[in-house]
């Protein structure tokens, strides 16, 4: 994370705020009991060449300008639009899933989760925990998928990952996040299924280097007996290391352009199937790559190490392991793009015309028949491909990112945002208001 004071906002030749140097060292504090948990991260500003401000979002107006607010500053500052790309917001602890959340996939690229109200024969009815009900043209979704309780979900604590055996290599904890300024290793041991998902957020300053441990048996290792995933500026390659097996093997690499640029941030994703001894890769919701190990699924650890060597900060949040419903995305489905489908918890799969979801019961007309079933059998729903407006926001006029936890993102036109609630509309959605509680980051025009 940078820091640059002191620090001069100016809009052409107006000087808006002067933020002053740092205040002088305060008296050391005792330290705290290892049981107490950091505190939180402020929100901070990211602007379009890489500087970073923290402090406190005051508000955006109807004309576009960004209000924020800082102790060390006079008066709040004003950014006029365009002067800043992102705020970002501080990582907060998951929430449970509710009993039945799902989350819904637009025709559009949009993603919301929420508990299932009702569904008709032309809208879905979908409650979520941002403040808002809204309801979805039909013809606008592509999947309702459920949300799994997470095996792991954190970090929280700078314990949970700290390398008993060597505590110099340990990652900072700071920020809801594993931060790295040199060789570091962060390990824990999670117990999976047959069938898990692994995602985290990477953030890297200089150039990306991650070797990740999967499966291995010993939180000492990162690169023996277990699955070597190294990440690095141009590729990602999968390894199996086996000491019985007379070393590693190399399954495949896969070149990613995507990584070559310094000071970004991206998504990862992995998908593993023991059964199958397949695992899948995804950045930023993109699939990378698929590698099969011929020789079957070897390793039996619950093991999971990041290691990395980068001189250059480099910080991992967000992680989850979740279980895997063995289902893939859609494009890679082999089914029939002319019906609904329903993929059931005990691995059934059912094809039709979807009628209707009510008091937690779902409608579904089949070729063999009308069915009644328990919309918590339900893992996934696809719907018929029809030609569908797959627009989100408002034509011709700028339109923000908004991502919430959990797992949501939303693509409209901005009117406000308060210190509690944004504004915003879409032609899909029309007008709505969600509150700021679960915002993770707004990327502005």
């Amino acid at each position: 994370m940078r820091f640059f004071l002191p620090l001069l906002f100016t809009f052409g030749s107006t000087a808006v705020a002067e933020i002053p140097g740092p205040a002088p060292e305060s008296a050391p504090q005792p330290e705290a009991e290892e049981t107490e948990a950091p505190k939180p991260s402020s929100p901070h500003l990211l602007f379009a060449n890489g500087n970073e401000l923290h402090g406190q979002l005051a508000s955006i107006d109807r004309e576009g300008r960004l209000h924020w607010d800082r102790e060390d500053l006079e008066s709040t500052a004003v950014f006029r639009p365009g002067r800043v790309s992102e705020v970002v917001f501080p990582r907060k602890r998951p929430e449970p899933v509710a009993e039945v959340r799902f989350q819904c996939l637009l025709t559009n690229g949009d993603v919301l989760v929420g508990a299932v109200a009702e569904l008709t024969s032309e809208v879905l009815r979908l409650e979520t925990p941002f403040g808002a009900d809204f309801e979805i043209p039909l013809e606008q979704i592509d999947e309702l998928l459920r949300l799994p309780s997470p095996l792991y979900a954190g970090p929280s604590h700078p314990d949970e990952w700290a390398p008993e055996d060597n505590p110099e290599l340990a990652w900072d904890f700071r920020d809801q996040s594993l931060i790295s300024q040199g060789q570091s290793r962060a390990a824990r041991f999670i117990p999976t299924p047959d069938q898990v998902e692994l995602r985290f957020r990477l953030h890297f300053e200089g150039l990306p280097s991650l070797t990740i441990g999967l499966f291995g048996q010993d939180l000492t290792q990162h690169a023996r007996n277990c699955y070597h995933l190294q990440l690095n500026t141009h590729y990602l390659q999968l390894q199996r290391h086996s000491d019985a097996e007379g070393g590693r093997r190399n399954l495949g690499s896969e070149q990613i352009r995507k990584l070559r640029e310094p000071g970004q941030s991206v998504d990862l994703r992995f998908l593993v199937d023991k059964s199958t001894a397949r695992i899948m890769a995804y950045l930023d919701g993109e699939h990378l790559n698929t590698w099969t190990d011929e020789l079957g699924f070897a390793q039996s650890g619950d093991a999971f190490v990041f290691f990395t060597g980068a001189n250059m900060p480099v910080s991992i949040q967000e992680i989850q392991v979740l279980p895997w419903n063995g289902l893939v995305s859609r494009g890679e489905l082999d089914r029939k793009e002319d019906s609904d489908q329903i993929f059931t918890s005990d691995s059934d799969r059912l094809s039709g015309e979807l009628l209707g979801i009510a008091n937690g019961q779902i409608q579904m007309e089949t070729e063999f028949g009308s069915l009644d079933l328990a919309l918590d059998s339900a893992e996934r729903i696809t719907f018929s491909q029809t030609e569908a407006d797959s627009s989100s926001a408002l034509e011709d006029v700028p339109v923000v990112l908004a991502e919430f936890w959990p797992a949501s993102s939303l693509r409209f036109t901005l009117e406000e945002v308060t210190s509690t609630h944004i504004l915003g509309r879409t032609e899909l959605l029309g007008r709505f208001q969600l509150s700021r509680q679960h915002l993770r980051r707004l990327v502005l025009p």
